[in-house]
């Protein structure tokens, strides 16, 4: 039997052994499918935003179109894959420990966020806080509205796209850990806030770790509504 040297038989049967950028890329191609989506909307929010409030550079007004282009796209996307989130709505998980967990983190990070935008907001004029001000109570004056456009849709439909899909996705091809932060990573990034990029992440790392210790979206709902309400109530917006 002639010899036959290992190393030329090994590739034959021994698959490649991938980065974690090629697993993704290669076994869940619909992470970056819905992440391209999400921000074509965005940008196509803030492109119409501007054209109906160039004073302000879009704004208010892009600000409420990305919301709804954002519920659009995750509601599309959620539908097509409707097998992947039906587990995660299986139960409530309102009461588990991983729910108080969760509650004990958000405290940590609105105290966080308090001090980090309360610093940054302080810094700003006086003018340019009155003119925000006037821009979101001017075009959505009824505080229910707020609370819906602000704190409902995206504790729904970010959630269902970034913890319900992006983050079951990335759990199947690179695991818990790195799912956990490459989907606060891109949920940082969607924002399109510098500044704000660093306590985001944090934010989304709280939410996806909740998704994965529970199995579920509620939690992570509740705890996107309440940290969005405690904002609307910081910069005044809930009177």
């Amino acid at each position: 039997m002639p010899h036959t040297d290992v190393e030329a038989v090994l590739p034959e049967v021994r698959p490649a052994q991938w980065d974690d950028e090629t697993r993704v890329r290669k076994l869940a191609p619909e992470v970056w499918r819905l992440f391209s989506a999400y921000v074509g909307a965005l940008l196509g929010a803030t492109l119409l935003g501007f054209l109906i409030h160039p004073a302000d550079d879009g704004g208010v007004p892009g600000l409420i179109i990305g919301l709804l282009s954002v519920a659009v796209v995750s509601t599309v996307f959620g539908w097509l894959h409707r097998d992947v989130l039906r587990p995660q709505f299986g139960g409530l998980g309102l009461f588990s420990p991983i729910m108080v967990k969760g509650l004990i983190g958000l405290a940590g990070l609105l105290l966080v966020n308090l001090l980090w935008h309360g610093a940054l907001w302080n810094l700003a004029s006086e003018e340019l806080r009155e003119d925000m001000y006037k821009d979101v109570t001017g075009l959505v004056p009824m505080v229910a509205a707020r609370v819906f456009l602000i704190c409902v849709m995206p504790a729904i439909f970010e959630e269902i796209g970034f913890r319900g899909l992006v983050q079951t996705w990335l759990m199947r091809v690179i695991g818990p850990w790195k799912a956990v932060a490459l989907s606060a990573a891109l949920f940082s990034a969607i924002h399109f806030s510098v500044l704000s990029s660093p306590y985001l992440f944090l934010v989304g790392a709280l939410l996806a770790w909740t998704r994965w210790k529970s199995g579920l979206l509620f939690p992570g709902i509740l705890l996107h509504f309440l940290h969005n309400l405690a904002v609307l109530w910081y910069e005044g917006l809930l009177t």
